[in-house]
């Protein structure tokens, strides 16, 4: 079993895909704004990777995804909202956006409780040192693992996560074989319940269609006409142009710097706490979330109508 102690920072052959010298600076602009190391988590692979579970998440790179407890934000959130930035209009923002430039990372912000994970999960997570001697906390691998599969049977947040199952079994599959090389008995029980988990939930997956509608979970009462801008590639931001309606799987803080040029937001995922919904509501962007289907129906230059009011999306 994993013995539960900080790990030291080292050079190594694998190159973490955010360098702890980022960390260190993520450190600094939390204690800017008055967090401080207890009040949040590294997770997902950047939390992975410290423990020699190489993970790279390619759908997502530049992003550092961090558990925060929900009183530790400065600028205030709302009770059943999870994924936040700094409110629109104050400092927190413009050193937030300072951040991301000077670093080309994104902190990928979540207020606890989020799903399974609860604040104190953060005072049993494991320990990190940075190479100025800075001890940050990082969640360990068979937590992250297991709390996969706690979200998929959570009540509020499951369903609008089914269709990642497919994905985390195979990025499940992929940390269980490095774990069976280490011997890692912890990770091994964890992989064994999320695929115990996955294997009761029957999913119905909908097929690509010609239909000239989709529907979602409309966010906002307005209705927004334009071109669509389907985005499968994080390198495909820099392609949206003023007035888009931007089509994606799901959004990220990555896409912040975008979302002021577009005109509405559709996404395949999410729910009204996801962070798409958030941004749409921060800055008042029409969007409709949680369509299953927007990038297979939806191609770049169809014209749409985005009804907010009643959660469609029409080819005009």
């Amino acid at each position: 079993m994993m013995k539960r102690k900080t790990i030291k920072s080292r050079i190594k052959k694998f190159r973490y895909s955010v360098p702890d010298e980022v960390l260190d600076q993520l450190v600094d602009l939390f204690r800017s704004w008055g967090i401080r190391e207890n009040d949040w988590m590294v997770v997902t692979a950047s939390a992975l990777q410290r423990y020699g579970y190489h993970f790279v998440d390619k759908r997502n790179v530049g992003e550092i995804d961090i558990l925060m407890r929900r009183d530790a934000m400065p600028w205030g959130t709302k009770k059943y909202e999870w994924t936040y930035v700094p409110a629109l209009g104050t400092s927190w923002l413009k050193e937030f956006r300072r951040f991301i430039k000077k670093t080309g990372f994104t902190p990928h912000l979540l207020a606890l409780p989020f799903g399974p994970w609860r604040a104190r999960d953060i005072y049993h997570s494991g320990k990190y040192l940075l190479p100025t001697g800075t001890t940050i906390r990082t969640a360990y691998p068979q937590d992250i693992i297991t709390s996969r599969a706690r979200i998929l049977i959570d009540r509020v947040m499951g369903a609008s996560f089914y269709d990642r199952i497919p994905r985390w079994r195979r990025e499940t599959k992929f940390l269980e074989s490095i774990a069976h090389k280490k011997h890692d008995k912890a990770v091994l029980k964890a992989c064994e319940y999320f695929f115990r988990i996955t294997k009761r939930i029957s999913i119905k997956y909908v097929s690509k269609t010609e239909r000239n509608e989709i529907k979602g979970l409309g966010i906002g009462k307005s209705k927004a006409r334009g071109r669509v801008r389907v985005m499968r590639r994080i390198s495909q931001l820099g392609t949206i142009t003023q007035g888009d309606i931007m089509v994606t799987d799901d959004t990220n803080p990555i896409f912040l710097p975008v979302m002021m040029k577009v005109k509405a937001i559709v996404t395949n995922h999410g729910g009204l706490t996801s962070h798409a919904a958030t941004l749409a509501r921060e800055f008042k962007i029409p969007a409709v979330i949680g369509t299953k289907v927007a990038t297979k129906v939806l191609k770049t230059g169809d014209r749409v109508e985005v009804n907010t009011k009643t959660g469609v999306v029409r080819k005009l």
